[in-house]
């Protein structure tokens, strides 16, 4: 098994942005606290890596002018629905922005970027747990694995970041 550097990057950066958007918007959950500026470095890290992952994954397209159909097939594609929900993230995140203060709709949107954030990582599983091609990758851990990878380097830069 040889995975393109493409998908390693992708699967690296993109998990480590989204479990980094978990870890920092669920620590706005236990008390009331307002932004600073290690919150923005945090929510622009998070964007960056996250970007930087989508990108990459771009590379390894068969076809790059169909891009545009990674987001149209979403009731049958794992990919499509990836993307979508990709997409999605940075609706909360990007409001975090414009909702500073302790409230309930930073909290309501913080829950927002964790459900999202770990769906995002989820279907990026759930892609590569439905090759067949890759008979390793149709173990029953991969998705797991894949969860809890984004869990702990997301985990680890926040805690660089605040330490």
């Amino acid at each position: 098994m040889h995975p393109a550097l493409s998908v390693i990057f992708f699967s690296t950066l993109s998990g480590a942005g989204y479990g980094l958007w978990f870890w920092w918007a669920s620590s706005f959950l236990g008390h009331h606290r307002d932004f600073g500026t290690r919150d923005y470095f945090t929510l622009a890290l998070g964007a960056v890596l996250v970007i930087s992952g989508l990108l990459s994954s771009t590379l390894h397209l068969g076809r790059k002018e169909r891009a545009w159909r990674a987001f149209s097939q979403w009731r049958s594609s794992w990919l499509s629905r990836e993307g979508v929900v990709a997409m999605l993230c940075f609706i909360p995140a990007c409001a975090l922005v414009f909702v500073p203060h302790a409230g309930i709709l930073q909290k309501v949107l913080a829950v927002s970027l964790m459900v999202l954030s770990m769906a995002t990582v989820f279907c990026t599983a759930k892609i590569y747990h439905c090759l067949k091609t890759v008979p390793a990758w149709r173990h029953g851990t991969v998705i797991p694995v894949f969860l809890l990878s984004s869990l702990y380097s997301g985990g680890l830069w926040l805690a660089a970041i605040f330490a």
